[in-house]
């Protein structure tokens, strides 16, 4: 007997982060099982998709036993009454579909999009599943976006407990974060599942290294420091430049930087210059997907750019997989994810104490003693390894088919 899974993302369909977060999970997965998803996303009006597109994206999603609908997300002005209308919608929508299909099993992704689940859940009286369970109130405050008086806050702190404590399965991605849930008493499952990469798409390729470094005239025995992301909030801005500065005076190999962002490139020229930096060191890109892995192929090491706050030690950041996956050692602040502390047990990284000048220091020169190694192919084959066992989505999977099926 199949049996139907209900799939609320409070994303857009495009969004990199449901791309790389939530659909992976579940594309294949009913193939060889008796699933059936109903999957539910919020269109952001930068992540629109022509009906043309849409229809094609539908047509393969069917093709994989996901029904694919979609609304729309809203924001800006008035935002209490527009967040209202998203709520309110967004359960009577997805009633509608839960009942129309007959869904056993509700499973959101992240907040706010657990509190709906959660309220759908208990309207339906169906089991509620999350994912990726955290302390999104915490994030939003320490990221500057919300202050602890602000309704948004209040709001999510009160129904992280709530959703917590009525789940029947909580999928969450730090060690750290089920110690703090079983501290609390959880009676829910419990599980690991960090921000997996898709190992076939991000792998170094030896021929694309070549061909990057050469568009950009990098020569063999110059040091690639790639950061793959946003700047603000939760990540770094100047404190990145303070340390490629420190980089840049205080070793014997020749260092470029790779920016793969979106960021507006006069704001980040703006930064290199009041460091004394040259510009001419910096390759500043915003980069496909599809396009991520041959730059990463051309590097030398991933930088991790999240701001050391406390609850960070809860995130997995996708990018460090991404990293890994292409055999890229990181080079991580401490207290951040699980990582910090994978990069030192596997030999796979390195750790930055805080942003003192001494800490880059002495960063710098565990980077420069690699990059003059004869040891680079080995510590590139254990990034490609542990990401293997750790952050493949195929080894979680099998896990969600089971918590399927015994629910």
């Amino acid at each position: 007997m199949t049996k139907t899974i209900f799939i609320f993302a409070y994303y857009s369909y495009k969004d990199p982060i449901f791309q790389s977060a939530v659909l992976p999970y579940f594309a294949g997965l009913s193939k060889s099982n008796n699933f059936k998803f109903v999957l539910l996303t919020f269109e952001q009006k930068r992540f629109q998709l022509s009906k043309t597109e849409a229809s094609k994206i539908r047509k393969r999603l069917f093709a994989q036993n996901i029904l694919w609908y979609r609304t729309y997300w809203h924001s800006g002005k008035f935002k209490l009454v527009k967040k209202s209308f998203d709520f309110l919608w967004g359960i009577a929508f997805s009633v509608f579909l839960v009942l129309r299909y007959n869904a056993k099993i509700i499973y959101s992704e992240g907040f706010p999009g657990a509190i709906i689940g959660h309220f759908l859940s208990t309207i339906t009286f169906k089991p509620h599943i999350v994912h990726t369970f955290e302390p999104h109130s915490e994030y939003m405050v320490e990221a500057g976006v919300w202050n602890k008086d602000s309704w948004e806050y209040k709001l999510s702190r009160k129904y992280e407990s709530k959703v917590a404590a009525n789940c029947a399965v909580i999928l969450t991605a730090t060690n750290k974060m089920i110690t703090k849930l079983e501290n609390i008493g959880i009676k829910g499952e419990i599980y690991r599942v960090p921000s997996c990469v898709d190992t076939h798409i991000f792998r170094f390729d030896p021929q694309l290294r070549a061909q990057i470094r050469r568009n950009h005239n990098i020569r063999d025995n110059e040091c690639v420091l790639t950061y793959l992301g946003k700047f603000g909030g939760m990540y770094m801005e100047t404190e990145l430049f303070d340390f490629y500065r420190v980089c840049k005076e205080n070793s014997k190999i020749k260092f470029k930087f790779f920016l793969l962002t979106s960021e507006e490139e006069s704001k980040l020229f703006d930064w290199i210059q009041s460091r004394d930096l040259i510009k001419e060191d910096f390759v500043i890109k915003f980069v496909k997907k599809e396009e991520v892995p041959a730059y990463l192929s051309a590097s030398d090491f991933g930088v991790v750019a999240v701001r050391q706050k406390p609850s960070k030690v809860y995130c997995s950041p996708i990018k460090d997989g991404e990293y890994w996956s292409c055999g890229l050692p990181i080079i991580i602040p401490e207290g951040i994810s699980d990582d910090y502390l994978f990069a030192t047990q596997h030999k796979i990284g390195f750790t930055i104490k805080d942003m003192s000048k001494n800490s880059f220091l002495a960063t710098v020169h565990e980077i420069e003693n690699l990059f003059l190694s004869q040891e680079k192919h080995k510590i590139r084959e254990r990034c490609r390894n542990f990401i293997i066992k750790d952050r493949s989505v195929k080894n979680y999977q099998p896990l969600y088919s089971k918590i399927f099926n015994k629910i």
